[in-house]
């Protein structure tokens, strides 16, 4: 998210306890996410749980980049590389529809 200067982000997830779907935005501004609770037989899924930035790890908030970046000579050799030109020690680029 820091090469692509991401101002926000939502991340969701499937959880085992509570046994829910998930869902987090974060921002610059703030937290907020909800999460649905699942019972399985029959399927469905109970009303929205809305929860705030007190129940959402420091792991995740702090994925979103600073407002300004400093990058460095190589910082900016790397991106040249990966985005310039298309080649990196060790990483491989798959276009859409390329298999591993």
């Amino acid at each position: 998210m820091i090469w692509k200067a991401a101002s926000a982000f939502v991340q969701s997830s499937e959880l085992i306890e509570p046994n829910a779907i998930a869902s987090i935005a974060v921002t610059r501004d703030g937290v907020s996410g909800a999460l649905r609770r699942i019972t399985r037989k029959p399927l469905a899924f109970a009303d929205h749980e809305w929860f705030g930035r007190e129940n959402v790890g420091d792991e995740l908030v702090s994925l979103l980049p600073p407002r300004s970046l400093s990058l460095t000579e190589t910082d900016m050799r790397f991106i040249d590389q990966a985005f310039g030109y298309g080649t990196v020690p060790g990483i491989r680029w798959l276009r859409p529809g390329e298999e591993v």
